[in-house]
């Protein structure tokens, strides 16, 4: 009766480690299709579309600290 329990509780072991592996293994795949995804979007953002974001959040950044009151 002992080693049946103790079979029974290796194979859940077993199967249990087999099914995180299999996980671990799809969110690596996620996360670099991601991180390919982004990367080509920002390859294909045109330089003029690229430099006002950046000084539209340059301003709205530089507006904000001055707006902060000081006690």
């Amino acid at each position: 009766m002992w080693m049946r329990l103790r079979n029974t509780r290796q194979r859940s072991l077993n199967v249990a480690a087999f099914i995180k592996g299999i996980l671990e293994w799809l969110s690596g795949l996620l996360k670099s299709e991601i991180k390919q995804d982004v990367k080509a979007s920002d390859a294909e953002t045109e330089d003029k579309i690229r430099d006002n974001f950046r000084s539209t959040m340059r301003d709205r950044l530089r507006d904000d600290e001055s707006s902060i009151r000081k006690d």
